[in-house]
């Protein structure tokens, strides 16, 4: 199977599955089900008598405990079958507390309530999601655009080393002043005169982050602007907005990364 076959039996993109071969980027749980049910299907859950699966039974089980525990290393470290296949370490003590995944930083809100229902909706996003550096969710006011939102971003956590980060731009008024709201909620501050948008691609180039636009719909060629400037310019920054309608940015790669998606 090849990279082009695997990223079209998955609906994610070629560099998508490359990223998993690498170990950069583990699949996310939508990903999972899509590759286990893909495995069952071709017959591909047998024993192996060569490569770093050699002398193991593959399961259904063992697969998805493998990408699990992809999905659960911390900071983006590298990931290959080899060391996942490896013994794993010796389980904790009863009674002794066990150890959280790291996650990165984030300013997500906090809910009140829980998020119940809406599985095949939160499913069908994760698969678009990682297959993707800018995702919209688009739709009606008061439909849960932004609920929605937040409960991927919350599930991303452990995906991003330098964390998800949610702006806030409903109160915003003036589309010039949407860099600042970035910048703001990011923390980030220009030096002496350099122009915003340098300050946030200096800043952003090197992290690995997600950054979650919220109401962009009154400020869409402001934040369609901002979102393929940034892109464009930070290889490791990943975008997800929320608004009425889409951004509007070119459906192409970014600089040979994922395409963009609304």
């Amino acid at each position: 199977m090849t990279l082009e076959g695997w990223a079209a039996r998955l609906g994610v993109s070629r560099a998508t599955v490359h990223r998993w071969e690498r170990g950069t980027r583990a699949p996310d749980p939508g990903a999972e089900a899509a590759i286990l049910a893909y495995c069952r299907e071709m017959g591909l859950l047998r024993a192996y008598d060569r490569g770093p699966l050699a002398g193991l039974t593959l399961s259904a089980e063992l697969l998805g405990d493998l990408l699990a525990e992809a999905r659960w290393r911390a900071g983006g470290a590298p990931v290959n079958a080899a060391s996942l296949a490896a013994p794993p370490p010796a389980q904790p003590m009863s009674g002794s507390p066990r150890v959280a995944p790291a996650v990165g930083p984030s300013n997500l809100p906090v809910q009140l309530t829980s998020f119940v229902g809406r599985e095949r909706e939160l499913g069908a996003v994760r698969r678009v999601q990682a297959g993707t550096r800018l995702l919209t969710l688009t739709g009606a006011g008061g439909c849960g655009k932004t609920r929605l939102a937040l409960a991927l971003a919350d599930e991303l956590l452990w995906a991003y080393a330098q964390g998800v980060w949610f702006v806030d731009l409903a109160p915003l008024a003036e589309p010039a002043l949407v860099p600042e709201v970035v910048a703001s909620s990011l923390a980030i501050r220009r030096s002496g005169q350099q122009l915003l948008t340098v300050a946030l691609i200096e800043a952003l180039r090197p992290r690995s982050l997600l950054l979650v636009l919220d109401n962009c719909e009154h400020l869409l060629p402001a934040c369609a602007e901002l979102a393929e400037t940034l892109l464009r310019a930070c290889p490791h920054l990943e975008v997800m907005a929320t608004s009425r309608e889409p951004l509007g940015t070119p459906a192409r790669p970014c600089g040979g990364c994922r395409p963009c998606r609304s």
